[in-house]
């Protein structure tokens, strides 16, 4: 029996009582957690209770720096992309060099992305292989799995088919932030937008292979993350490189 209650697993007394109250009483106290883990359950709650409100708070903040209150609407989506296509100078090299008059440059080649972590940390991620085995068929008694990955980088070592390193990336692509926003659906939107507009362009110009196909799982009310971020990662001459190879 106390072992019944250490574990965890709810019962009731063999003979009840004729009392449904006191039967129920009974059940309550009999249920009940031990004092030290109500404590701690006590404990954690208000622990969340206060990130809660600071992650809220840190929100409220970058709001008021960003100037922003709502989401924004699909024209106003569409606007924001326009913009950020046309904004001179958007990477360096001079003043008349937005994203059009690059995309127009043999040389030039372009990641759009989104992220809510440290730029750093997420702008050469497509270049590797992420994910794993889908289930293509399933059958009463089996699930058959598909081997490929669910994320093929178009750029790959030449020598190996592999993924070409850090070091490399760091090498040959440069980053940076373009848009920020405390909103997640307003960067997975824009980010579609902005890759939509130069779709048209051959794979290795660009260095995504759909529109729109990000992360849409993370950015929900309780996340940790207080802004987002629409990101692009470049280089010049990398599909000149000879340890670099592009996998259609």
């Amino acid at each position: 029996d106390h072992k019944s209650r250490a574990l965890g697993v709810t019962a009731k007394r063999i003979m009840p009582y004729k009392d449904p109250q006191k039967q129920k009483e009974w059940n309550r106290r009999y249920n009940a957690s031990p004092p030290g883990k109500m404590a701690k359950r006590k404990r954690q709650q208000k622990y969340a209770a206060k990130a809660r409100a600071s992650l809220l708070e840190s929100r409220r903040l970058a709001a008021e720096a960003l100037g922003m209150t709502a989401p924004l609407d699909e024209a106003e989506v569409q606007t924001k992309a326009q913009e950020l296509a046309h904004t001179k100078g958007i990477l360096g090299g001079g003043e008349r060099r937005d994203l059009h008059h690059l995309m127009r440059d043999p040389s030039f080649s372009v990641y759009v992305g989104t992220t809510g972590q440290e730029l750093e940390k997420e702008a050469f991620k497509f270049l590797y292989f992420r994910g794993g085995p889908r289930v293509t068929r399933r059958t009463r008694n089996k699930k058959y799995m598909s081997d490929h990955k669910l994320c093929r980088p178009p750029l790959v070592n030449a020598a190996t088919g592999k993924t070409l390193g850090a070091k490399k990336f760091k090498k040959l692509f440069m980053c940076k932030t373009i848009y920020t926003t405390i909103h997640h659906a307003d960067v997975t939107r824009v980010e579609a937008e902005l890759q939509r507009l130069f779709q048209h362009r051959g794979l290795g110009r660009r260095l995504w292979r759909q529109v729109g196909a990000g992360a849409k799982g993370w950015g929900g009310p309780l996340s940790h993350v207080t802004t987002y971020k629409v990101f692009l990662t470049w280089g010049f001459g990398v599909l000149s490189d000879p340890d670099v190879q592009l996998k259609p």
